[in-house]
Order: structure tokens, then C-alpha cells, then sequence
């Protein structure tokens, strides 16, 4: 059992997982409800982090265990490990576990005690690097659930946003077509060594607007890179079991300029929370969120668009909604009033 008080999930990672035929190594949370099992031939989802040394199968992650405490669990009997009359020897090995941290300053960090790789420890604000003081004004991100009732639309849009969680970060994703294609910065994961070592959770809300409640998590494994790009700082990807997130539906793209004053509105994973969703802005007159800035640097010349709609560090990755056709007509990455993307 390994518990990290106030950590809001745990990842534990096998160094050399040999286990002998006929034993099942469970990962569960304490009840049960979360659970994931690996064999010597089977393994449920995982990830495993190539630049690391990992194979993803002697060596890699098990799925994220939310909440402060994993349990390892042994299941099998004696009898079960016995191989042409002698004992079957196997080896698992467990070298260090990744946490999620409380926030810190407004951004989600991650740490691991990966001593036997390098001698350091992770702990970096999911920023990427950007600016991450972008809350413009009052802090306006409010949950999701909370918009349920007043603005269902907003609400029903928020679905396909997803948290992804990186090998030392966290950042928001998103379903952008019917095909398994996802959507988030290339400053959050720029590469398959880093694509094989996300995973993404769907339904990570809320239950009740202000509660401490979340829904049923489904989390997959993020499979192959399918194309990225640095200086528009996307990346497009897809996912493992991509069956178990197709009822979360996708937005769609608004392929087109965006335009002064235009309505826009942001769910995003800002600091590693629950889905939250921006909708008022107390910066702009009209009280709602817009596009402040049509033609904006980011990494190059009139590449973005700004907007004072609250984000920060997390949020890198959502998606930017106009409120008349509800589809994305931006992928946020950068904060500093004015935010953009």
C-alpha cells in the first residue's frame, strides 16, 4: 500500500515486471472501484516512457490510481507458479511512483522520486514554460456542472475535454472529430516517447456545482503521435480503447478567421481541476467572454487570437469555443492578459 497524503492520484511504475506465469499483479484503490490488473501476457491499459528506458512490457507505468493511496496486490497461489515440477522464479519490481501535488501557484505539478534513473526528483508547473498568472480580472473559471442548468448547451460542449496527464505535467485535451483524433499543445507532449507516456481522463468533473464529489473517471492511454507543430503549438493524437470515449462525443472545428467581439467560451482542466468552463469575462462590457484580439503573436506573427476569458497554468491545450456554432475556433496555449490561442 503506498500512500502520499494529498496527492490526487498515484502512478506506480515496474522497473522489471516478470512475474511467473499464473500470478496476477492487481493496481487498485483501497475500495476496489479503480482497479487494473497486469500478467506476464496480459496487461490492461498503461503507459511507458521511451526516453526513460521503458519497453512497455518489463518496464512501464500502471494507469493513474486517483486519490492518495495505490495498493499492489499479489493474487495467485502456490501452486500456480510451478513449472515442470520445480518453482518458477519471477521478479516485479517497483522503483518509484509519480503523485499528483496539491497546486501550487495556480498551476498542477507532478512528482516522482525516480531516483534510480537520473538522481532527481520531477516537479514541474504544467505551464510548458508560458506565462501562467492568466486569470484577467476576477476568477471566473467556475465548474462545469455549475453551468448545467443556465446554459446546457455550454455545458453538453464541455464533454469531449479531457485532462491530460504528461510524464511531468498536466494539460487539457480534447476529441476534435468523430475519428480517434485529440487535440492538444505542442509544448504538453511533442513527440511519441511523450505521446506513449500520457494518459487522458474523460468525465474528470464535478458532481454538483461546488462540491467535493467528482464523476466516474475514464482514462485511457494515449497511443500515437499523428502530428504536431511548434510554432502553431498543436498536437494531434489518438488514444488506446478509443470505444470506451466515443460517447463523450466532439466539437468540430470552425475553419475559419475568427472575428473582433465574437463570443467565445473555454472548458479547460486549468490546475490539474475537475473541468471547469470560463464563460464571464468582468474584463469586457458585454460581461461575457470574446475575442479582444484577432490577430495576435504567439509564436510567430498573426497566428493567434486574444481573448481576457480566464485560464492558467493546465489549462494549455483547450479548446476556444464560439458561442453561436459551439465549435472550436482556437487550441488555447498561452496566458498573460491578453490569454490566446
Amino acid at each position: 500500500e503506498l500512500t502520499y497524503p494529498g496527492a490526487s492520484f498515484v502512478k506506480v511504475h515496474f522497473e522489471d515486471f516478470r512475474p511467473p506465469p499464473g500470478l496476477v499483479i492487481e493496481v487498485r484503490n483501497p475500495s476496489g472501484t479503480e482497479s487494473y490488473l497486469y500478467t506476464r501476457d496480459h496487461k490492461d491499459s498503461r503507459t511507458f516512457d521511451a526516453e526513460m528506458g521503458d519497453d512497455g512490457e518489463l518496464n512501464f507505468y500502471s494507469m493513474s490510481i486517483s486519490g492518495e493511496t495505490a495498493v499492489i496486490e499479489v493474487q495467485g497461489h502456490r501452486g500456480y507458479i510451478k513449472s515442470g515440477g520445480k518453482a518458477f522464479k519471477g521478479r516485479v519490481f517497483v522503483d518509484h511512483v509519480v503523485r499528483g501535488l496539491e497546486i501550487e501557484k495556480g498551476a498542477a505539478s507532478l512528482s516522482s522520486s525516480r531516483k534510480s534513473k537520473g538522481g532527481h526528483s520531477l516537479d514541474v508547473e504544467s505551464s510548458g514554460g508560458f506565462l501562467t498568472e492568466s486569470n484577467c480580472g476576477l476568477m471566473e473559471r467556475v465548474d462545469a456542472v455549475c453551468w448545467a442548468g443556465s446554459d446546457p448547451e455550454a455545458y453538453d460542449r464541455s464533454q469531449p475535454v479531457a485532462w491530460l496527464v504528461t510524464r511531468t505535467s498536466g494539460c487539457t485535451a480534447w476529441r476534435a472529430g468523430p475519428d480517434n483524433h485529440l487535440f492538444t499543445n505542442n509544448h504538453c507532449i511533442s513527440d511519441q516517447a511523450a505521446t506513449s507516456a500520457s494518459e487522458v481522463w474523460f468525465n474528470y468533473e464535478k458532481s454538483v456545482c461546488g462540491g467535493d464529489e467528482t464523476e466516474t473517471i475514464v482514462k485511457v492511454p494515449a497511443e500515437q503521435l499523428i502530428t504536431t507543430d511548434n510554432t502553431l503549438d498543436f498536437t494531434l493524437f489518438s488514444v488506446t480503447d478509443f470505444s470506451a470515449i466515443e460517447s463523450f462525443g466532439n466539437l468540430g472545428l470552425e475553419v475559419r478567421e475568427a472575428v473582433l467581439g465574437e463570443t467565445i467560451y473555454i472548458p479547460q482542466h486549468g490546475a490539474g481541476d475537475p473541468k471547469q468552463i470560463s464563460i464571464d469575462s468582468d474584463m469586457n462590457q458585454t460581461g461575457a467572454c470574446q475575442v479582444d484580439d484577432e490577430s495576435l503573436y504567439g509564436r510567430d506573427f498573426d497566428t493567434d487570437i486574444g481573448y481576457y476569458c480566464d485560464t492558467t497554468g493546465g489549462s494549455s491545450g483547450s479548446p476556444v469555443l464560439l458561442a453561436g456554432s459551439h465549435k472550436a475556433i482556437a487550441l488555447h496555449h498561452q496566458g498573460g492578459c491578453l490569454n490566446s490561442g
